[in-house]
């Protein structure tokens, strides 16, 4: 370098390039992690939900449900209802909710006859 000019050597320009380069793949990559459990999160909660409609409408709309159906064809969302009887005056109904055979969530309420 030429004494009196001032500047940037073409290695330091490479260097900050470097550095800027490595800490967005850190951040893209943490963000995409965090996507995908949020998606993760975002369909085990649309699961619990449909599953507690299918309570509500077997217990208090006293709708007959078939023991096994799809809430959602679209997406392979299925349920399973099991009832079983405990005591004289006791039922416990249980809801699975799957995708594509993967449970998705588990819900289960005793019921008073």
């Amino acid at each position: 370098m030429i004494a009196g000019k001032k500047g940037y050597f073409l290695l330091d320009a490479v260097l900050a390039t470097l550095i800027l380069s490595i800490l967005l793949t850190v951040v893209l990559s943490s963000l995409m992690v965090s996507l995908k459990a949020l998606r993760k999160v975002n369909f085990d909660l649309i699961a619990l939900y449909k599953g507690e409609n299918v309570l509500i409408k077997k217990i208090i709309l006293q709708d007959d449900f078939e023991n096994s159906g799809y809430i959602d064809e679209e997406q392979e969302i299925s349920y399973l209802l099991k009832t079983e009887s405990l005591e004289e005056e006791m039922n416990r109904i249980t809801v699975v909710v799957k995708k594509s055979d993967k449970i998705q969530a588990r819900l289960s309420t005793y019921v008073l006859r």
